[in-house]
């Protein structure tokens, strides 16, 4: 056997199958139907921590075909799929999928903990890459397993390198969980900015603002004096969607209720490409759909394309820098954005709303409206579910939105930045620790089975 690293002084190489036994006892549980059997299944190992989780007893009436038998004196590791890395020291007996191998390290000669630990380890990992065969459902052959490489130290210092690995192991754990308790933090954290800047308590009202009535007006009387000039009969125009603000609550000095509608000059969505006969190009204008609109960001980093002729015949939906898109359909309705200034062209497909603003509203002020607590659960509320959940275009111009001056809508759109930036910051820092805590628990696995710990 090829010796992959020295070892320190009184350690062996040997291999798995010369220090523990392959278990193949089997059970058909399903014989005893009102038996209750701790049944562990693949999913109840966890990625590379050596735990058990959603794990509960199971009725033998539940489990259909054979099973392997273990006990508190086995290891069982997941054959399939081995670069999931997935071992446990099981405290009770039961019966494991066929996937998962029994293994018994034969007694006095390896300690059952010091071996899962190195079933986890990087070098495992390595081993098994190589090794294992199949490309949907890669599995690890017994023979490979049995071959498999093992540091074996004395026992007694088996036992000391586990008690210090799971000391630091145990920390690192520790951080981890109080790392990952931060995002939904900081997801509440820019929920509550947005709650406040609505309620106008995110930044000061200032009383030399013109008052967002008067701008309103002005934008009403602007819209009609501009469809006399185009000859059209003023019998046929129609004022934007009326609102009743009965209910709304009580908003700053300055503010006002008004509807999406009479803040926009456009509000339509897209059409499928497919429903037109036409597929998708390699090259062509980006076509954005529900899956690029994300809370808050647009992803084109990979976009699709439609032909500029079936771009040029939906020219009522083609996308200017500054159009706010708004997911209708889905699991993702409510999900907004702003056209950033690098989308120069590109049209939305029929998942996906076009709200064009006049001069009443800042695109980026409507976009966190639309994402805010407030407005998400109205959005919630009006969806219709029929095959798949959505909320119409007549939803949306009805919409009512609380319109603060322009120019506070400026300062209200500078402070959400800064503090959703503080908020990236934040997010960006807990990616770095976490990364941290994994290249400290490889290198404490690494180290552990070079002597290094003890």
């Amino acid at each position: 056997m090829t010796e992959p690293y020295a070892l320190p002084e009184g350690w062996v190489w040997t291999t798995l199958g010369e220090t523990a036994d392959v278990g193949s006892e089997q059970i058909l549980p399903s014989r005893f139907p009102q038996q209750s059997f701790n049944y562990l299944a693949l999913e109840n190992i966890e990625h590379g921590t050596g735990r058990i989780a959603g794990f509960s007893p199971a009725k033998g009436a539940e489990i259909k075909s054979n099973k392997f038998r273990f006990t508190r004196e086995h290891v069982l590791y997941g054959k399939l799929r081995p670069y999931l890395r997935k071992a446990v020291a099981p405290e009770f007996e039961g019966i494991a999928a066929t996937d998962l191998l029994p293994l018994k390290p034969r007694s006095g000669v390896l300690d059952r903990h010091f071996l899962m630990w190195w079933l986890l380890s990087p070098e495992v990992l390595e081993y098994v890459t190589l090794k294992q065969t199949g490309v949907k459902m890669p599995r690890l052959r017994t023979g490979d397993l049995k071959g498999m490489p093992l540091p074996l130290p004395p026992h007694a210092e088996q036992l000391c390198i586990v008690a210090k690995l799971e000391a630091l192991l145990h920390e690192a754990r520790r951080t981890r969980e109080a790392l990952q308790r931060i995002p939904s933090l900081v997801k509440r954290f820019r929920q509550s900015v947005l709650a406040a800047a609505f309620r106008g308590q995110l930044v000061a009202q200032d009383p030399r603002d013109e008052p967002a009535a008067a701008l309103l007006e002005r934008i009403r009387a602007e819209r009609r004096q501009r469809w006399a000039a185009q000859g059209k009969d003023p019998a046929r125009y129609m004022e934007p969607a009326a609102l009743d603000a009965v209910g709304l609550g009580e908003l700053p000095a300055g503010w006002v209720w008004t509807s999406l509608d009479a803040c926009t000059d456009l509000i339509t969505k897209g059409e499928s490409p497919r429903w037109q006969g036409h597929e998708y190009v390699a090259s062509g204008v980006p076509f954005v759909r529900s899956e690029n609109v994300l809370w808050g960001t647009l992803d084109v980093s990979s976009p699709v394309h439609i032909p500029e002729e079936f771009h040029r015949k939906l020219a009522r939906s083609q996308l200017r820098p500054q159009d706010v898109l708004i997911n209708l359909v889905g699991a993702s309705i409510g999900r907004s954005a702003v056209v950033p200034d690098s989308l120069e062209r590109g049209n939305v497909n029929q998942a996906v709303a076009v709200i064009r603003v006049n001069a009443a509203l800042l695109p980026e002020y409507l976009m966190y409206l639309l994402i805010s607590p407030s407005v998400q659960a109205t959005l919630q509320g009006e969806k219709v579910d029929v095959a798949r959940a959505n909320i119409s275009l007549t939803n949306l111009r009805e919409l009512s939105i609380c319109l603060p001056p322009l120019a506070e809508q400026r300062r209200i759109v500078a402070r959400i930045e800064a503090l959703f930036a503080q908020a990236d910051a934040v997010e960006a820092a807990v990616a770095r620790g976490l990364r941290r805590v994994e290249q400290f628990e490889q290198s404490a696995l690494a180290r552990a089975f070079r002597g290094e710990l003890v």
